[in-house]
């Protein structure tokens, strides 16, 4: 895509500059989810155990720790993310409806997926207003086409419109396979089974939770089921989506970590998941 093609020149062929940038893109997804978890309070303590629980759970693919657009795209849908809340019980939120359309508009510039969560923030804003009008329908859709419209009229200009629509046809309908090793897929089921566990433990009290609460989890259990989706509509998304999955996952688990009375028993699902991580970087 445009924008990470320009970075990509920027990096050349240096794996070291790569690797940097990569772990500077993952510092700050931790930061992201963190603070939006304290802004929000949708888990009602505040606490860096969603950030820790991500980098744990992204460790355990350590594949994916290369320089890849998904890092860059996992950002801007975290920006958007934090408008899209922002929205939440204010009177005017034409703005914000904007806003996170052009931020994910301009995600997907990067990492081409991204223009699949645009459901997200319609849906989002669904749950999240105090009143729905059609305008907040189509706000977020002028917004992502707004940097498009940008870069196509920049390509147009320079010639390169033909190689735009190539990557765009790419991105669309190239085939990548998801394949992994027996480490990863043992892993892959360890995360499942705590992400069931998490999200059975989280409907069980979801009546006792605030309104907002309830709001914003919803909004991520969308995120969830999108993302599980994104490799059956959008054929070149492949394993990188893991960045992008284990958002909300991360997020259920520390719920559970956080308020499951046995705290043996949360130590032990912890430390578990901490040393199987820590085990595949060496058998994958």
């Amino acid at each position: 895509m445009p924008l990470f093609s320009f970075l990509d020149n920027l990096v050349g062929n240096s794996v070291i500059t790569g690797k940097i940038i990569v772990f500077i893109a993952e510092m700050l997804l931790i930061f992201l989810i963190i603070r939006i978890s304290t802004l929000f309070g949708f888990l009602r303590t505040r606490s860096y155990l969603p950030g820790i629980i991500y980098i744990i759970l992204v460790g355990g693919f350590p594949n994916l720790l290369f320089f890849h657009p998904v890092f860059f795209g996992a950002i801007f849908l975290l920006f958007s993310i934090y408008f899209l809340f922002d929205a939440y019980n204010k009177n005017e939120i034409l703005e914000n409806c904007f806003i996170t359309g052009f931020i994910l508009g301009v995600g997907s510039l990067f990492y081409f997926p991204l223009l699949f969560f645009i459901p997200l923030l319609v849906a989002g804003f669904l749950i999240l207003a105090r009143m729905y009008h059609w305008r907040h329908f189509l706000l977020p859709l002028v917004g992502a086409a707004t940097p498009w419209l940008i870069t196509i009229s920049v390509c147009y200009l320079t010639d390169s419109h033909p190689q735009l629509f190539a990557t765009i046809s790419q991105n669309t309908y190239e085939n990548n396979t998801i394949s992994i090793n027996d480490p990863l897929k043992y892993f892959s089921f360890l995360i499942m089974a705590l992400g069931l566990i998490s999200g059975l433990f989280l409907i069980k009290y979801y009546d006792t939770k605030k309104i907002s609460s309830r709001k914003y989890l919803a909004v991520f259990a969308i995120l969830l089921v999108l993302t599980t989706a994104m490799p059956w509509v959008i054929k070149s998304a492949a394993l990188e989506i893991v960045v992008i999955l284990q958002i909300p996952v991360a997020y259920f688990i520390a719920h559970f970590l956080l308020f499951f009375n046995n705290r043996f028993w949360t130590e032990v699902v912890f430390y578990l998941l901490l040393i199987s991580s820590f085990i595949v970087q060496f058998l994958n």
